[in-house]
């Protein structure tokens, strides 16, 4: 990894802030569901150990294939050579969390 571009370090701002207008979207139309949500969060204390283990696998992902998963269908249709194999590799490790993780509803 060269670090000269940033190109994701320039996309990664804007999905923050989708993320935190999403948020207080959802804050607002239904309080008591994101409360609970946060509550039961903030009660596990495994949870920063999950987020912080499926942050540091993404990362370790997106700096081997060059690719970030969360556009891969964009990638795929730009006929991006390594689109494939990161599709099946986002594919294969979806389907592991999900067969392994317990639901958090």
């Amino acid at each position: 990894m060269s670090l000269s571009q940033f190109t994701m370090m320039k996309v990664f701002p804007a999905a923050l802030g989708t993320s935190v207008v999403s948020k207080a979207i959802f804050h607002a139309l239904r309080p008591n569901d994101f409360e609970a949500i946060q509550r039961k969060r903030a009660a596990d204390p495994s949870h920063a150990v999950v987020l912080a283990t499926g942050g540091l696998l993404l990362g370790i992902g997106m700096d081997i294939s060059g690719l970030c998963p969360g556009s891969v269908y964009v990638q795929l249709g730009a006929g991006i050579p390594t689109a494939l194999p990161v599709f099946w590799g986002v594919l294969a490790g979806s389907l592991l969390a999900t067969a392994l993780a317990k639901p958090m509803v």
